[in-house]
């Protein structure tokens, strides 16, 4: 398969040439084609064996996307692209990886969290490029160090990604592609190393600052969900009031709106498309209208919030017990 030309924004770093560090591969670099996308992902999930912290990476024809994985289950996705990097909808990455089935190559590889929240970070924030001389790059440590700098360092030599953290100017840990036992100054030195041609490589450097947790993604079947309690929220409320309870729904909606954008992906309409939200705070925007709701409606029927989110939530407790929508809303539900 020929290599797409496209280049990482920002660099002349060929798209199809990036790697990204890994303990270890349980799929390596292979044809998409040879793949079976959905055993692959049911594999991490269920099976012990594929059930590790890590990435799924994804080479298509003119962006490289990466699938990150807690205990095997997809939690996240973002995006490199010669037009830039952003994080993406977990359900729209795998759309595209089923679209590219022979243009496409996977890899399926184990790392740290610690690693994972680096990755996620370079691409979810805007990182800050620094210049380099790639013919003098014992000028590098030095600016760093005099600048006293803390954080993360993404350093990216001919498609290799590096990982480096700094305290205080001061080299600190990392994750890289170094060979076992392979001295850290020997294996950045090698980063610098010019080509067989004589020509310098392709070197993007850029600092991202601290890197906070890797949140987790509302998957789309979440979102479906949510969207399902959301409605039969609506509907109860009409029951309980007619006339009135959709009225109220709607009063409420566009209430917290402002201050909770998530509920647009819940609310009437298919907003799901092209969203990549946080499971936690979609959740919290759920518990927050639902709230707001049934309380409206309490003013009329005391006493109905927790039999009216008993009858909406009924099918669906045990999800919404173990995403922590009950302690986020002041009824405990009168289930059957």
């Amino acid at each position: 398969m020929r290599g797409s030309s496209a280049r990482l924004a920002g660099s002349t770093v060929r798209l199809g040439d990036l790697s990204f560090p890994a303990t270890g591969f349980l799929l390596a670099r292979t044809r998409s084609l040879f793949v079976h996308l959905d055993n692959l992902v049911s594999f991490a999930k269920r099976d012990r064996d594929g059930r590790v912290d890590g990435y799924l990476a994804a080479w298509l024809p003119d962006e490289v996307l990466l699938l990150f994985m807690r205990r095997g289950e997809l939690v996240n996705a973002v995006e490199l692209t010669a037009a830039g990097r952003g994080v993406v909808p977990v359900g729209e990455a795998l759309r595209r990886l089923r679209a590219e089935p022979e243009r496409g190559e996977l890899a399926y590889a184990g790392a740290p969290i610690e690693q994972l929240e680096w990755m996620f970070a370079a691409c979810a924030r805007t990182p800050e490029v620094r210049s380099v001389d790639v013919r003098d790059p014992a000028r590098l440590f030095p600016v760093l160090a005099a600048e006293g700098y803390t954080g993360v360092v993404e350093l990216v030599s001919q498609g290799r990604v590096n990982y480096l953290r700094f305290e205080g100017g001061r080299f600190a840990s990392g994750y890289t592609g170094a060979a076992n036992g392979q001295p850290m100054a020997a294996h950045i030195q090698s980063l610098f190393e010019l080509l067989p041609d004589g020509a310098p490589p392709a070197i993007l450097l850029s600092t991202l600052g601290t890197p906070g947790p890797l949140p987790t993604q509302a998957l789309p079947s979440q979102i479906r969900m949510l969207r399902e309690v959301y409605a039969r929220l609506v509907r109860a409320a009409e029951d309980a009031l007619p006339g009135e309870g959709t009225r109220k729904a709607e009063r409420a909606h566009q209430q917290l709106i402002t201050a909770q954008p998530d509920l647009a992906v819940l609310g009437p309409g298919d907003r799901t498309e092209g969203h990549a939200v946080s499971a936690e705070a979609l959740t919290a925007a759920l518990a927050s209208w639902a709230t707001s709701l049934l309380r409206e409606v309490e003013l009329v029927d005391p006493g109905a919030g927790p039999r009216l989110l008993g009858e909406a939530t009924r099918d669906h407790r045990h999800a919404l017990q173990a995403s922590g929508f009950y302690e986020q809303v002041p009824w405990a539900p009168l289930l059957p």
